[in-house]
């Protein structure tokens, strides 16, 4: 095993003290801006990587508070894995993490109670993945903003209010594949609907918004946006009264995880031929559709990923690193049959 370079190691190649080198590399006073300079090239010369772990013992233990919605299940459980995984491998640097899961996106007063009992426990920064009503519970945020605890929003970001960034997926991206995708499918006629989950939800709006834009690019009539609630029974209804009212839509874009209720209603129909159909994420109850033809493709927006950084973001901030405010995009990758398998069951 290729021994791990340490301080002690810079400051004998340099022939300073240990004390010079850390003061260097924290970005200390009373070091010359020139010996700074050296320290910290000879450093990358001699791949120093910080002992994390080590830095951790020093100070007091940290506790992130995670509030996410667990339906739909489909996409909720990749987020969760993520959440997991990246909290486990914080272990060892003194974190601390308390899972609140509620039961889905519109139970706004469970969301509100973990966070007043987050808030009572003293967390130091809180992964929020907010649902469809945030407004019932923006008091406490504001509450938790003053006492300075940092908030990274998780899939969805509230509102005008202030958190140190969001992670999601590039969702105007999204919607420019997906119209792109319908331009090329669709070669005579290019009538085309958008099914969403709720427009309250900014990644959403996004994917509508790039969606509308690329659409002009591609000669794709949008005859129309319809919104789920990420409810299966709404979105095959939904698709049934598009059959009946818009007989001459030749394809669908699925911005939510409602792809399934979607494909299942043409297939009912017997319009599997007549309709394409691209949806958005990867999981068991889609694969069948895809491998016999009624959807065509999908984009994969790595919610196990999400998860991951959302906290990884979080700790960096708390133990004073850098970290701009601002979105963390995931790009959105598209799937075909053909790649299908790459994606299935896929963790990051």
């Amino acid at each position: 095993m290729e021994k791990r370079i340490t301080i002690t190691d810079i400051s004998r190649r340099l022939n300073v003290s240990p004390t010079t080198v850390t003061k260097a590399l924290n970005g200390k006073p009373k070091i010359s801006e020139a010996m700074r300079e050296e320290i910290i090239k000879v450093a990358a010369e001699m791949n120093y990587k910080p002992n994390n772990s080590a830095k951790a013992l020093s100070r007091n233990e940290l506790t992130i508070g995670i509030v996410y919605p667990r339906e739909p299940n489909e996409f909720y459980s990749l987020i969760e894995k993520g959440l997991k995984k990246e909290s486990d491998d914080l272990i060892d640097y003194k974190v601390n993490t308390l899972f609140y899961p509620v039961e889905g996106l519109s139970n706004a007063f469970d969301i509100r109670e973990a966070l007043i009992e987050l808030k009572s426990c003293g967390i130091d920064g809180l992964v929020l993945s907010p649902g469809f009503k945030d407004i019932e519970y923006q008091d406490v945020l504001e509450e938790l903003t003053l006492s300075k605890t940092p908030i990274v929003y998780l899939v969805n970001k509230v509102d005008k209010k202030p958190g140190l960034g969001c992670v999601c997926m590039d969702g105007i991206l999204a919607g420019r594949m997906a119209a792109q995708f319908l331009g090329f499918c669709l070669r005579e006629k290019r009538n085309v609907v958008v099914f969403s989950c709720n427009n309250n939800i900014h990644v959403q709006r996004d994917c509508i918004k790039g969606f509308i834009e690329e659409s002009k690019n591609q000669n794709v009539n949008l005859r129309g946006v319809f919104e789920t609630q990420d409810d299966k029974k709404s979105a095959y209804l939904l698709m049934e009264n598009v059959l009946a009212d818009m007989p001459d839509v030749n394809g669908v874009y699925v911005s939510s995880y409602n792809t399934v209720a979607v494909c299942k209603c043409l297939a009912d129909h017997k319009k599997t031929q007549d309709i394409k159909v691209i949806g958005q994420d990867v999981f068991d109850e889609m694969i069948p559709y895809m491998e016999n033809g009624i959807q065509q493709a999908t984009l994969y927006q790595n919610p196990c990923e999400q998860g991951k950084r959302a906290v990884r973001i979080l700790y960096k901030r708390l133990i004073r690193e850098e970290v701009p405010e601002s979105y963390f995009y995931i790009t959105p990758q598209i799937v075909f049959t053909s790649n299908l398998s790459a994606y299935i069951n896929k963790e990051v």
